[in-house]
Order: C-alpha cells, then sequence, then structure tokens
C-alpha cells in the first residue's frame, strides 16, 4: 500500500510542477501541441485530485471515484491521439495514416468507455491508445533515423514528448492488458497488487517528467523537418 501512495503524491508534486513549468514557458512557443499538453497535465491534476479525496479523505464514494476518473482517463488519452498528429505535422502520408488511426481507436475508445461504464471493465479503455501510441512512437523514430537526426535531439521539445509517450505505453502495455489476470490471481494480495498497478503510475511520472523537460527545452526553438 505505501507504494501505491508514494507513488500518487509523488505524481501529483510532479504534475503540478509541469503545470507551473508549462504555464511559464508556454509564452514562448506558439505551437499548439503544447497547449494541448498542457490540457493534459491539467486534466491530470484533476486525476490526482480525484484519487485524494476518494483514497486519503474518504470523501467521494468509490463508484463515483471510477467514474470520474474513467472518464478523464479516457480524455486524457483523446488528448494524446491529438498530441500524436500534430508531431507529424508535416509529413502528409505518415500523417494520414496516424489521423486514421486515431479516428479508428477514439471511436473504440468512446465505445469501450460507454460499454464498462458502472462496470469493474474499465482496463479495456487503456489497451487500444496504448498499442497506438506505442506504433506512433515507433515511426516518430523511424523518421529522426531517416533523416539523420537534422537537430540536436536533447534541445528539441517535441523529441521529448515522444520519449515520454513511449515510456509511459511501453511500461502500461502489459500492465493493463494483464490487469484482468493480475486482479484475479492476486485477489488476496491488495499490496501485490498495487504494487504492480503502480507501475503505470511510475510510468505517468515518467511521462510528467518528460513534459517538464519539453518545455524547458522550448528556449531553444528547436524544431525537426520531416
Amino acid at each position: 500500500m505505501w507504494v501505491y501512495n508514494f507513488f500518487i503524491i509523488f505524481g501529483t508534486v510532479i504534475i503540478i510542477w509541469s503545470l507551473i513549468v508549462g504555464i511559464k514557458n508556454l509564452k514562448e512557443e506558439s505551437s499548439n501541441i503544447f497547449k494541448v499538453v498542457l490540457s493534459f497535465i491539467i486534466i491530470g491534476l484533476l486525476i490526482s485530485a480525484n484519487t485524494f479525496f476518494c483514497k486519503f479523505f474518504h470523501i467521494t464514494p468509490e463508484q463515483t471515484f471510477k467514474n470520474i476518473q474513467r472518464s478523464l482517463n479516457t480524455l486524457q488519452y483523446l488528448i494524446i491521439l491529438y498530441i500524436i498528429t500534430l508531431l507529424f505535422y508535416e509529413s502528409s502520408f505518415l500523417k494520414k495514416i496516424i489521423v486514421f488511426l486515431v479516428v479508428i481507436v477514439t471511436l473504440i475508445t468512446i465505445f469501450i468507455f460507454i460499454k464498462t461504464l458502472n462496470s469493474n471493465n474499465f482496463f479495456y479503455i487503456h489497451i487500444a491508445p496504448i498499442i497506438v501510441i506505442l506504433f506512433s512512437c515507433l515511426l516518430y523514430y523511424y523518421q529522426l533515423f531517416k533523416n539523420n537526426f537534422k537537430t540536436k535531439l536533447v534541445n528539441s521539445p517535441e523529441f521529448w514528448i515522444v520519449v515520454g509517450l513511449t515510456f509511459y505505453s511501453s511500461i502500461s502495455f502489459p500492465v493493463f492488458t494483464l490487469y484482468k489476470y493480475i486482479n484475479t490471481e492476486l485477489l488476496n494480495n491488495n499490496n501485490l497488487f498495487l504494487a504492480i498497478y503502480s507501475l503505470g503510475n511510475f510510468a505517468l511520472i515518467i511521462l510528467y517528467i518528460c513534459f517538464i523537460k519539453s518545455f524547458l527545452c522550448l528556449k531553444h526553438k528547436s524544431r525537426h523537418t520531416y
């Protein structure tokens, strides 16, 4: 239980930090992608607040907590999918592929959200978006290698966004894919279950840290050209 609580509290601190850094540096960049990232961070803060109200302060009923969490998680995935389409703004062919996948997965995600409302199968919401996120990140890296790293990656805001999304999707995919199995096998070991589930929260923390790095890189005005 302490591992779960630690990641919730530490994660909230990181989210607040990323929000402050994002607001401070956003004025230096007019690109829509960073405004969208900032909206993702704000929703992440709402998710943390909902968790605190239920798990720590015991204000929100469990089912209400789950429904709010599910709704905010779904919205976050839709935002990430939109971020992915913005990453390929200069590649018409790849953008068509990504947009097609995003539209399909968006419809699937919304369908699953409605289908699993008030049920315990909400983890299915995560799987389809994570697959598309990971696939899109691989396409991004492919473009980098194809273009022989035309820019200094360490100073590229977009690159750090993709790094964060790659780490998050790579860690979260096995966690949420095996969620039902883990939940069944560890039914009588709640602490171990929460520890495994916390891997998803750990991946989110890395994602927010990469967002922080991305915002800090805005001053360099570095861009990739595809």
